[in-house]
């Protein structure tokens, strides 16, 4: 189905005959069945009708966006025609929910986002060029996205080689990352197999040439990137190269069946010869270094390696950061908070030195004097902090995935044990931690009835992912969610880790915030496809950054609760545990300190103009970041702009929410309750959910 404005319009037309529109202007009142009726419609239409006008998550050119821009001015005007306050409370925050999605769509239609097209965070290009060369026999073929794809805010991160910076986990991975529907022909039908995957070939040619013409629209606007940024992607680019060509481009067309006829063979073999030569272009006016006109930033210049730096960049910053935190926060406020963060978290880190007996004492000024927290951080990027299992005793006929019954050597034996060793210490604290969720969750309506499992990183996909993250699981199938550990990371899986990974990506964090909706969802038909598959990261990631707060602040995870080894003393530090109480709580700060950093770092590049390198050195005076990680996340920050500010403005947002209720409710006051209603409709925009705690903190008293 293809978008007409027309057709939509008659749509409406009918509809408003039949009362499904209500006419405001009229005394008569609104009907409630008709009006939640033609709310639910237009939700289906921007789901459906979105699709339609770009299956492939390819269309960035100018006619594709103002079809996107008609279709969702049509659609607020379908809601301006209802009457929201004869919804349920239900439907009007769904009503709110996707009213506030247009109208952050529509204003950022005008801002230039198509002339940053691609970057190394997510660039689709590399994304797909392994689909070129496709055949029956792989059992996929890049097909439509998932529904619900946004292509200025989602495709697959980065893949770096063994050892260099990628992902920390998933919070830095989109939150529903489409994947290509795979709609692959069985082998009984391979002719009709490559006739479709023909028809995704063209669209990604042509898409080719447009992310080349839109960063030419950049380069003479003065909408470009940074050198750094540049380097990395065409870095990328390259890797995807054998030679002049995609690498495997023409397998698919080499198993063509006996069947295909001389015309499509001519045809699918010029459509490959077009793609190798669109990609090749690309690469080669990116290649600033080597002839390429595009008109890199050199980073020499101020606000050079920011937003701040471009023609529309201050407008387009602010719009980012709306549309990622889901608030009306200012670029100058998003920067206040994360100071004032950074600095109370340093403090606590602090203390935390002083109390292992690692600095003299717990004044912050003394200890950066002294350099005793620095040595602190040094410290605990030891290898005795880390599981060891190197990528590098191991060999592709010989991993830990196929050592069964192999003999080993010495360091493979090690390396084996270490990873066991992970597996059982992150199953012992998941087991112990299960214990004590009834205290804060509802069993019957916020713990999930689907459970979740620990499970180690392939070996083969260790270099590329992060150190955890967490796949849903699915409650109609039985399959449970997934919490994936990385034991064979090249580096960054500590010891001292352990509660705040599992309470951020599993229990009480992303898998309960993933499955209570996902439950909720096959229980009620009535539930709307367009709210189950919405994704907000300052939701998502708040919720999961709040459990982490929860953990510590109402759990006391870090001051006993018989989850940890009593054993291990709370100062001891030599020879630590992974259960030391003293140092999983630094743990939980240092990943608290990078979302704060976040909000300083990203707010400082593109708005304050900060320069690459003072980025890398804020974040080494302020937490025990390895410089792998820092390496990869101010390039990020560069790169993928604002969305990184989400996770600590979510997780602040539910604080107020919270703190508001606990001084309005008095003892009064449900935590269980307002776990449940923070959790049961899935993800909201911030600001949505700000008044629905409002109502909520109305109808408790």
């Amino acid at each position: 189905m293809h978008f007409l404005p027309n057709k939509l319009a008659l749509a409406c037309a009918i509809a408003l005959s039949l009362a499904a529109c209500n006419d405001n202007s009229s005394n008569a009142p609104a009907d409630p069945a008709a009006t939640k009726a033609s709310l639910m419609q237009t939700m289906d239409e921007a789901l459906r009708e979105g699709q339609a006008l770009d299956p492939y998550g390819f269309a960035i050119d100018a006619a594709s966006i103002a079809k996107r821009k008609a279709l969702d001015s049509y659609l607020l005007k379908r809601l301006d025609a209802l009457d929201s306050s004869v919804l349920s409370e239900r439907d009007r925050l769904f009503y709110d929910m996707i009213r506030w999605d247009l109208q952050i769509n529509l204003a950022g239609y005008d801002l230039p986002q198509s002339q940053i097209p691609i970057h190394h965070f997510r660039n689709r290009v590399v994304d797909l060029a392994d689909e070129v060369g496709a055949a029956p026999a792989s059992g996929r073929a890049a097909r439509t996205v998932e529904r619900g794809f946004d292509y200025f805010e989602q495709s697959s991160a980065e893949r770096v080689a063994p050892g260099d910076a990628a992902w920390r986990r998933d919070i830095d991975r989109p939150a529903a990352a489409p994947v290509p529907a795979s709609k692959a022909r069985a082998a009984t039908a391979p002719l009709a197999w490559y006739q479709e995957h023909l028809t995704w070939l063209k669209a990604y040619d042509g898409y080719l040439a447009e992310v080349k013409h839109q960063f030419e629209l950049g380069s003479a606007q003065g909408n470009t990137l940074p050198d750094e940024l540049v380097d990395r992607l065409l870095a990328q680019l390259n890797s995807k190269l054998d030679g002049e060509a995609i690498a495997g481009a023409y397998l698919g067309w080499q198993q063509l069946p006996g069947e295909a006829d001389e015309a499509l063979r001519s045809e699918y073999k010029g459509v490959l010869d077009s793609i190798n030569g669109r990609y090749l272009a690309l690469r080669d006016y990116l290649d600033y270094q080597h002839g390429g006109a595009y008109a890199v930033r050199l980073g020499s210049g101020e606000c050079d390696d920011g937003f701040c730096g471009m023609t529309n960049g201050r407008d387009w910053y602010r719009w980012l950061l709306k549309k990622h935190t889901t608030t009306d926060m200012t670029p100058e406020q998003v920067h206040a908070l994360g100071l004032s963060e950074v600095e109370r978290i340093f403090g606590a880190m602090v203390k935390v030195c002083h109390t292992v007996g690692k600095c003299d004492s717990d004044d912050v000024a003394q200890s950066k004097q002294s350099g005793q927290i620095y040595a602190f951080f040094r410290y605990l990027n030891e290898p005795a902090f880390f599981y060891q299992n190197p990528l590098a005793v191991w060999s592709a006929g010989l991993n830990p995935d196929n050592a069964a019954g192999a003999t080993l050597s010495g360091p493979q034996q090690q390396a084996l044990a270490e990873h066991e060793r992970a597996l059982q210490e992150y199953n012992a604290f998941k087991s112990k931690a299960a214990l004590v969720l009834p205290d804060f969750f509802d069993v019957e309506r916020t713990i999930p009835k689907l459970d979740y499992e620990v499970v180690p990183v392939s070996y083969a996909d260790a270099p590329y992912g992060g150190v955890a993250w967490y796949q849903d699981g699915n409650p109609q199938t039985g399959r449970k969610g997934q919490f994936f550990l990385n034991t064979y990371y090249p580096y960054g899986l500590q010891s001292w880790n352990i509660s705040t990974l599992l309470a951020h990506e599993a229990a009480p964090g992303h898998h309960f915030q993933i499955t209570i909706a996902q439950e909720l969802a096959a229980k009620d038909p009535d539930f709307p496809q367009y709210v189950a598959n919405a994704s907000y990261t300052a939701y998502a990631e708040g919720w999961a950054l709040y459990t982490e707060y929860l953990a510590d602040h109402d759990m006391e995870l870090y001051q006993g609760r018989g989850l940890y080894d009593p054993a291990v003393g709370d100062v001891k530090v030599e020879g630590s545990s992974a259960f030391n109480n003293q140092l999983q709580y630094f743990g939980r700060l240092n990943e608290e300190m990078l979302r704060a950093m976040r909000l300083v770092v990203d707010t400082g590049i593109h708005w304050y103009g900060w320069s690459h390198d003072q980025a890398v050195n804020y974040m080494k005076e302020n937490s025990a970041l390895g410089a792998g990680d820092i390496s990869s996340e101010v390039p990020r920050y560069m790169a993928y702009t604002g969305q990184a500010t989400s996770y600590k403005a979510g997780q602040l947002a539910l604080i107020r929410m919270r703190e508001s209720a606990e001084q309005a409710l008095g003892g009064g006051f449900d935590l269980k309750a307002f776990h449940h209603h923070v959790l049961e409709y899935g993800m909201l925009p911030i600001s949505v959910l700000e008044q629905k705690n409002k109502q909520w903190i109305e109808q408790s008293k």
